[in-house]
């Protein structure tokens, strides 16, 4: 519900401020900056057990004041970092588990790789895509308006039903 409550506030921010974003950012983001926002994000992704896009894509276009396409660029790129290690991790701690599902390594199995991966690959790229379609404000309106609809939808299931 927390969670929930954050993604709508998050939201709601990105959403009233937008206007006062800009869409180009010329001066260099200095790297204690993008630790800062790395740090943060990655305190929210382990605490609520969430990818840290939701979080970094915020932090980045609202105190770096990126512009929202390279800010979801770089944690797309991060997405493969924390993947692959999130998967080796899956598969390190799980190998040699009692009563795991056939075609499995680890905690990870192979059959759930092969329905899931095709997928992931075709719709980033269609996001792509309709992100580069899109102007920055536009594109910072919906991301504003997914992470208020989603935020919504949890903390209600949480705390009203």
């Amino acid at each position: 519900g927390l969670f929930g409550l954050m993604l709508m506030l998050i939201g709601v921010n990105l959403f009233i401020r937008q206007r006062g974003l800009p869409s180009e950012h010329g001066a260099a983001v200095s790297r204690w900056q993008l630790v800062l926002v790395g740090v943060c994000g990655g305190s929210f992704s382990a605490f609520f057990g969430i990818g840290g896009g939701v979080v970094t894509v915020p932090l980045m276009v609202i105190l770096l004041r990126l512009p929202i396409h390279l800010a979801v660029g770089n944690a797309s790129a991060l997405i493969v970092i924390s993947s692959l290690f999130g998967t080796l991790s899956y598969i390190g701690h799980g190998w040699g588990a009692p009563h795991l599902a056939p075609f499995s390594f680890g905690f990870v199995n192979l059959l759930i790789v092969i329905l899931v991966a095709p997928f992931s690959f075709l719709f980033a790229r269609l996001g792509v895509k309709v992100a580069a379609r899109l102007r920055h404000d536009k594109l910072l309106k919906v991301f504003a308006v997914v992470q208020m609809a989603i935020g919504l939808k949890i903390f209600v299931s949480t705390f009203l039903l």
